[in-house]
């Protein structure tokens, strides 16, 4: 790759509408009924006329790079993605814990229900610990939200503490589903930490949707000890050595929910899939244990 960038013409601006427009082409799933996309939503402002629906607007982001003596758009992978996410936002029904789909804009982007609160990421780092209700709440509505998504036989791929939003009413919501994966296709990783040791180690007939529960178990693991961990320092190559020792994740310290996190956290030949059945009781005694 030339670097030196001496004789570079301007760089030409990627073409976002392009890449949206071939992702919703290529998408294997039709769009949903009108009907459909409205429905349970509470609207923001009502008038006499019309009602008005708060959202947002999410387009692919494509780059350019120098190789080979010329500009060259990254196009493949964003088209991948969006057309992943479509693929996901269209066939899975409505659910609470789901950021809500409304429809695209042709040629511009996706059409999102907008969400007014911060990553799961930035409340463990920027709030006070909540205590153990409220943390088994949100726990409760991954689960929930997760075994929805997984019940159409499609995984998120790309599950962390930052691709899940808490609102301002404590509600969980799943966002980001670029790498989502059907069974039979390949399961690229995802943020790094939270990707499932068989992908990282690039295994074979890896699994998406048990993926999908090794790296929920994390976020579970970093939300009950109420602390992220340090992806600044942590060492790439390090980590794939101690994976391909057998060793997969660190649950000495987790005491609230303990055999839960285990269970999605551990090999995959022993891991659990989240189920419904894992929504953890008021009187299954766990929080009068923490």
């Amino acid at each position: 790759m030339d670097i030196s960038g001496d004789n570079r013409p301007p760089a030409p601006s990627a073409n976002p509408h392009l890449v949206f427009a071939e992702a919703v082409q290529t998408c294997p799933v039709a769009e949903l009924p009108t009907c459909d996309r409205l429905a349970g939503i509470a609207t923001n402002l009502e008038g006499a006329l019309s009602k008005i629906f708060r959202t947002v607007v999410k387009q692919p982001d494509p780059y350019v790079y120098w190789v080979e003596g010329r500009w060259k758009e990254q196009t493949y992978d964003f088209i991948m993605s969006s057309r992943n996410e479509l693929r996901l936002l269209r066939t899975v029904r409505p659910h609470e814990n789901i950021v809500r789909y409304f429809g695209v804009i042709e040629g511009v982007g996706t059409v999102l229900e907008y969400l007014d609160g911060p990553m799961l990421y930035t409340a463990i780092n920027q709030r006070a610990y909540p205590g153990p209700v409220q943390i088994v709440s949100w726990v409760n509505q991954c689960i929930r939200g997760l075994a929805h998504i997984h019940s159409y036989n499609l995984s998120h791929g790309d599950i962390s503490s930052y691709n899940i939003l808490i609102t301002t009413d404590n509600v969980i919501k799943f966002i980001d589903f670029g790498r989502s994966s059907a069974p039979g296709e390949t399961c690229h990783p995802g943020s790094l930490y939270f990707t499932a040791p068989e992908i990282r180690l690039r295994e074979s007939d890896v699994d998406g949707i048990l993926a999908d529960a090794y790296s929920i178990g994390v976020v579970f693991a970093e939300t009950v000890r109420w602390r992220t961990s340090d992806t600044r320092d942590w060492d790439h190559e390090e980590h794939i050595a101690v994976l391909r020792q057998g060793t997969v994740y660190d649950t000495s310290d987790v005491q609230l929910l303990s055999g839960l996190i285990r269970s999605y956290v551990s090999h995959r030949t022993t891991r659990s899939r989240v189920a419904v059945m894992h929504v953890v009781l008021p009187e299954s005694g766990v929080l009068s244990e923490s």
